[in-house]
């Protein structure tokens, strides 16, 4: 895959999906120091988020300072089960003539020069990245570019978590958390400040419009949740009629922060081979169509950039 420059509106663009409560994600070394409201939640500037927590030991007994959260209980990736069967969008049949596999446009797209998005299928293999991120980071989730209206699917059938709205006055649009039931826990969990997440990892659909479930709702593989976000009237993916939406798979590390993993990593195995050959196929056809050579085959044959996760 070639490298490509990455820009400030690239780290805008994910940088909502991520922000937790109302403060700033980007402030630091806040652990202990003091808070004003239990319950409120804010970034530690390393991908974490602290929770304003009533001290019960010690000498600050009784008083109000900034807690690492701790709920929900992290999870191995390795126990999180293979329920994907689905990309969020269909990826076939192919049209050549009309440039289509399934839903998604496979010719060549007008992108801003400095937008990080290069491709209708995009793994973020150089980014973006925040100033307390690794040299060799690597951001595992997907997204994709499509036509604007396109409907989005669940990608795995479970129970939704949560509906959140995202980013007023930027993409003005919603994440959509799906969980899945495992070992008899539950498949969502609730944390103090009232967001929801899958108990053994969140399924994430963000940059979605008019959502068409609700928290509670049991869906199936496949069946839709929503419409692929424009961001706004005035942005460039609304004037050149497209939209996107971005898959990930939310777990947690041992002290609570939040990482994505890939999400090929848990395709349901009796799906694996077709959605793996439909996402090449698609790829491939958008190389040829644009001319460009965009894509590393062994991104393309696993599905991921990398199988190790990162910060979210």
């Amino acid at each position: 895959m070639k490298r490509f420059v990455l820009a400030v509106t690239a780290f805008m663009l994910l940088a909502g999906s991520i922000a937790v409560g109302s403060t700033p994600a980007s402030a630091t070394n806040l652990v202990g120091k003091p808070c004003s409201k239990v319950g409120a939640t804010t970034g530690d500037g390393v991908g974490g988020t602290l929770i304003c927590t009533k001290i019960k030991k010690g000498k600050k007994k009784g008083r109000l300072a900034w807690q690492p959260m701790k709920g929900p209980k992290p999870s191995p990736s390795s126990a999180v089960p293979k329920t994907i069967e689905s990309w969020g969008i269909d990826l076939a049949p192919s049209d050549p003539a009309r440039q289509m596999a399934g839903a998604l446009y496979v010719g060549a797209i007008p992108f801003p020069a400095d937008f990080v998005i290069k491709a209708p299928i995009e793994f973020f293999g150089g980014g973006p990245k925040r100033p307390q991120d690794p040299p060799d980071y690597l951001d595992p989730q997907m997204t994709f570019i499509v036509p604007r209206g396109t409907v989005v699917h669940a990608i795995t059938s479970g129970v939704v978590c949560d509906v959140r709205y995202l980013n007023m006055g930027y993409s003005d649009d919603y994440t959509i958390g799906i969980g899945v039931a495992v070992d008899g826990k539950p498949a969502c969990t609730a944390t103090p400040d009232g967001r929801g997440f899958g108990t053994v990892a969140t399924w994430e659909h963000e940059h979605v419009m008019e959502p068409m479930v609700k928290p509670g709702d049991v869906v199936k593989a496949g069946q839709p949740i929503g419409v692929a976000s424009y961001y706004r009237t005035d942005y460039w993916l609304y004037r050149e009629g497209y939209a996107l939406y971005e898959i990930g798979v939310l777990t947690q590390t041992s002290d609570g922060r939040p990482v994505h993993t890939c999400p090929a990593l848990y395709l349901k195995p009796s799906a694996k081979e077709r959605l793996l050959a439909e996402l090449a196929a698609a790829a491939s056809a958008f190389e040829v169509n644009s001319g460009t050579d965009h894509f590393a085959d062994s991104t393309l044959s696993t599905g991921c950039v990398t199988d190790k996760p990162s910060y979210a």
